[in-house]
């Protein structure tokens, strides 16, 4: 089914249009949100939050793209999961994740208005550095910091070996880092 048809029926409220995006979505949505949380229930949980996330914002929001949609909220809502389980009294027992690596380039913490505002601004400069790579090392990237991909997987999936990732991953936040302090980003 055409993401249309599925945007559609969500906003005529139609309860099958879960279903839907389940269907076609919810193997890609699982596979972000076991690759951040390396738990099966945590993932389900995040997958279904996602699901109802999407069901409640769409309508007012009628997304260009349903899948960029519904793993952009799936990778927040995993973030959001093991802050939750990370907290002091909880002591989740998670790894760094893929993103923890980007920590020297990027500046995330949103505590006002203006921090928001700064990493709106980040972020299309990021995007806008992605779109002047290469498509292997992007898609690397990509995999790597947003679907938190291990070197492995994307290893074996771009038939390379690891520390070819390794070395692209390496290469690509350098580059990232001098973009953004060109742009004018204080690391």
């Amino acid at each position: 089914m055409e993401d249309s048809a599925i945007i559609s029926m969500l906003s005529q409220r139609k309860e099958s249009a879960i279903e839907m995006m389940q269907k076609k979505y919810g193997r890609l949505c699982r596979q972000i949100a076991g690759n951040m949380l390396r738990s099966t229930e945590d993932a389900e949980e995040v997958c279904n939050d996602t699901l109802l996330t999407a069901w409640n914002r769409i309508p007012p929001e009628t997304p260009n793209y349903l899948g960029a949609f519904l793993c952009k909220i799936t990778r927040n809502l995993s973030l959001k999961k093991i802050e939750y389980n990370s907290a002091e009294k909880r002591k989740g027992n998670y790894e760094s994740l893929p993103i923890d690596e980007l920590a020297e380039v990027l500046c995330t913490i949103q505590d006002s208005p203006e921090d928001s505002c700064d990493a709106d601004e980040l972020s299309a400069a990021i995007s806008e550095f992605l779109r002047g790579q290469k498509t292997v090392n992007r898609q690397i990237f990509i995999r790597r910091y947003f679907a938190g991909d291990s070197v492995k997987d994307i290893a074996e999936a771009f038939d390379m070996t690891e520390n070819n990732v390794s070395g692209s991953l390496l290469r690509t936040r350098k580059k990232l880092a001098a973009y953004l302090a060109n742009q004018g980003f204080s690391l």
